[in-house]
């Protein structure tokens, strides 16, 4: 059983002040115990700013921790993915590729300039960003504010690809927290691990012995290329979200999907 931990170092207004004071597109600071992760997160309008970018808005090819521009804070997005180069998120893969290494890790401190908040570890997958990796399609996994009907396909989606599941199932109502780096499992991989934000009156509890293998994991084709295998899911289809904007709807393109899903890929 693993409790989180009450002394997390988490983000006062205190030591907010003079990081927004240097660069007013900080959001936060993300952490996890016992790890190198410990990083300032930061938000900007141009999409891409923080692939090249440092915390001072200075050229750097490494870029910054930092999070999407369609993303929104306050209030929060059903799903906030958290991109880094390797620099920064190199040891994610390693913490998290296996069940056994999840278990030291199972909690990640999310805190805002609106809030401190603490996400338990649902579950990790791999995925690509170019199509030609997975014969034309390209899983929007960084897809925000789904409706109902698409979360659920969501939450199915994530759990065919996790490479195991733990205790803690996705509920429709979560807030996700997702962190992305670049894989060298295949060309234009990601590494993506995926946790819920613990909610008002939840446990922070877990029983880490309660995990599920996933024996059959979905991966793009690239991978099952690579391990000269056949690919179980060879005639999936693309995946076309509904978003939820303002008070309608719409279904994702295309093109929309491939403007989602090459956010972060600047790192490939």
């Amino acid at each position: 059983i693993y409790t989180a931990p009450t002394d997390s170092n988490t983000l006062s207004q205190h030591d907010a002040l003079p990081i927004y004071a240097q660069n007013t597109d900080f959001a936060g600071k993300l952490s996890i115990k016992d790890s190198e992760i410990d990083y300032n997160v930061f938000k900007s309008n141009e999409q891409d700013f923080y692939t090249n970018h440092g915390e001072t808005k200075a050229p750097d090819e490494n870029g910054c921790v930092y999070i999407d521009s369609r993303v929104s804070l306050n209030p929060q997005s059903q799903n906030t993915v958290v991109y880094a180069s390797k620099k920064y998120f190199g040891d994610l893969e390693k913490m998290y590729s296996t069940s056994e290494n999840y278990k030291k890790y199972p909690i990640i401190n999310f805190d805002t300039i609106y809030e401190n908040a603490k996400y338990k570890v649902v579950g990790a997958f791999y995925t690509n960003t170019d199509k030609s990796a997975d014969s034309g399609k390209v899983f929007p996994y960084n897809a925000t504010n789904l409706t109902e009907s698409s979360m659920m396909e969501f939450r199915s989606l994530l759990n065919s690809r996790f490479i195991y599941s733990t205790e803690r199932d996705i509920k429709i109502t979560d807030n996700l927290l997702m962190l992305s780096v670049d894989s060298d499992l295949f060309k234009s991989a990601k590494f993506v691990v995926t946790a819920v934000k613990i909610a008002d009156g939840e446990s922070e509890r877990i029983d880490t012995s309660n995990i599920i293998i996933n024996k059959n994991p979905h991966y793009p084709q690239a991978y099952y290329d690579l391990q000269k295998i056949e690919n179980p899911f060879e005639l999936s289809t693309q995946w076309y979200p509904e978003i939820k904007d303002g008070d309608s709807d719409y279904t994702m393109t295309n093109e929309d999907i491939l403007k989602y899903i090459q956010l972060g890929s600047a790192h490939v």
